[in-house]
């Protein structure tokens, strides 16, 4: 058993590695990261996952404040292609019921704690916590901290 799961060769293991690099890179990318112009824009996308580092992000985004005042959600977007964005976001409420089939939503939370409903299952969120929403799936947020909830929103593209 030992020599299984210790094989470089052992099913999953190059995936298992693939996800190792990436977080290895995008730690890397993180603690280069600034942002720069009067937008605090990032220069390159960084991914967002279950292994993103917290105190990396919150740390780029220390000084980035909500508008004073805004209803219910208040985005700054940190970076924007033609195929992926990754925003700031604040949420008061609730984000209402919405699906995608062009991107891949996905959201990393800094701050607060929030309700999930996807498809009709409850996931909970707190700081640290990460979700990916699922194509063609209908899904909700609803913060349930005295704060604003606070995240990193990514969307990426995909193709068909």
């Amino acid at each position: 058993m030992k020599a299984f799961l210790t094989s470089p060769n052992r099913p999953g293991a190059e995936r298992s590695k693939m996800i190792i690099r990436n977080n290895i890179l995008n730690n890397l990318k993180l603690e280069q990261a600034k942002l720069s112009g009067s937008t605090l824009m990032l220069d390159d996308f960084i991914s967002i996952s279950r292994h993103s580092n917290l105190g990396l992000f919150q740390r780029l985004v220390k000084d980035i404040t909500p508008d004073s005042v805004f209803d219910n959600v208040c985005l700054k977007p940190l970076y924007k292609s033609e195929d992926q964005e990754l925003s700031l976001v604040w949420l008061k409420n609730e984000i209402p019921v919405e699906s995608h089939s062009e991107h891949l939503e996905s959201i990393f939370i800094l701050e607060g704690s929030c309700d999930c409903d996807i498809g009709g299952v409850s996931i909970q969120l707190e700081e640290g916590g990460y979700i990916q929403m699922p194509l063609h799936v209908p899904h909700k947020i609803i913060s349930t901290s005295k704060k604003p909830v606070k995240a990193i929103l990514s969307l990426v593209k995909v193709s068909n």
